[in-house]
């Protein structure tokens, strides 16, 4: 990760933090912090020229930016199977003929535009494109495309059912269209540019389907492996919750002992800093250990949890933990500190 020099106030003590803070005081008291807006999206079933599926829509600071809908999948022939029916994924072909001509007399020619035969043997990728359009300009972005998942030799989905026999005899094709960026065409055709309730308005049935992230501030932390980063989020612009997490280790261009002994002396600073403002922990682990456990590698996932402190504050609670993960494909073992305070 490229790391870019921020000057930022230093974050070293919880006594700058206090729950309820207006959201103006926060401001003034970290200006290098960064507002991130609002996020919400929508993922629902849909049919689409008589084609199942899912669509998606993607909003940010109340307004629409993004569109997609991809098919359920459907059997059709390959080069590894050139005798599957090919009927369903021929109406994918249809369907995505049609629609990439409809699109052309709205927004032009593609610039970019391929297809291929189902049966020809494809490049050695597990996603291929047997049709595809594109339209691309400053404003937007459109894609068509049908494309097939191709089993590859070390894909897992190469399970038999007996020996020698292939769980079924075809490939699976997808279509699938999206679109994103500004101005009164795409506005048009996708709704992407429109308010959420505008949206609404349009797609009632869509009302209690929507998932969202409310707006936050971030700031990175002042650890000097670079890789932490905190959380604050406000509620009618009193500060609500409040968040840390901390990575170290190899994967972050620090040694298991030192990026522990880090994390360990950031984290007890905190517990006293915590127990400053909140008081003694009602709960915490008996001992922090001065040095990382003992383990052998393993091709197995694992967490050991190091320490953990909670203190409870009314409907709020908040806690700092150290733990180290890793294992599995994970690769190399990740040190993590969390902090949190906020609603339980």
């Amino acid at each position: 990760m490229l790391s870019v020099f921020v000057p930022v106030i230093v974050m070293a003590q919880l006594d700058r933090i206090r729950p309820g803070m207006p959201e103006a005081d926060f401001q003034k008291q970290f200006p290098a912090a960064q507002y991130v807006p609002m996020k919400s999206w929508i993922n629902s079933p849909h049919t689409e020229d008589g084609i199942d599926g899912n669509v998606s829509y993607y909003a940010e600071s109340d307004t629409v930016r993004t569109y997609q809908f991809t098919s359920n999948a459907v059997a059709g022939p390959c080069a590894e199977y050139p005798g599957a029916d090919s009927a369903a994924v021929e109406k994918l072909l249809e369907v995505a003929r049609t629609l990439s001509g409809h699109y052309s007399d709205i927004f032009g020619t593609p610039s970019a535009h391929s297809s291929a035969g189902l049966t020809i043997p494809p490049p050695q990728l597990e996603e291929v494109n047997v049709f595809y359009s594109k339209w691309k300009t400053p404003l937007y972005e459109i894609t068509v495309s049908v494309h097939r998942w191709q089993k590859l030799k070390d894909d897992p989905r190469m399970e038999i059912n007996g020996p020698h026999t292939p769980v079924k005899a075809s490939c699976d094709y997808y279509f699938e269209v999206s679109a994103m960026g500004k101005g009164l065409q795409i506005k048009g055709e996708f709704g992407i540019g429109i308010t959420t309730d505008e949206f609404l308005a349009q797609h009632p049935d869509y009302a209690g389907k929507i998932s969202a992230e409310a707006a936050y501030w971030q700031l990175d932390d002042t650890l000097t492996s670079n890789y932490g980063s905190w959380r604050f989020t406000f509620v009618n612009s009193a500060l609500a919750a409040f968040s840390l997490d901390i990575y170290d280790g190899p994967h972050y261009g620090n040694g298991m002992d030192s990026g522990y002994a880090a994390v360990r002396e950031r984290a007890l600073a905190l517990v006293a800093d915590a127990e400053k403002q909140f008081g003694k922990a009602d709960s915490a682990s008996k001992k922090f250990p001065e040095k990382l456990h003992s383990r052998k590698p393993s091709n197995n996932y694992y967490r050991d949890v190091y320490y953990e402190a909670k203190w409870k504050k009314g409907k709020d609670g908040m806690e700092i933990v150290a733990d180290e993960f890793g294992g599995g494909k994970t690769g190399a073992p990740v040190i993590h500190l969390h902090l949190y305070y906020g609603p339980e």
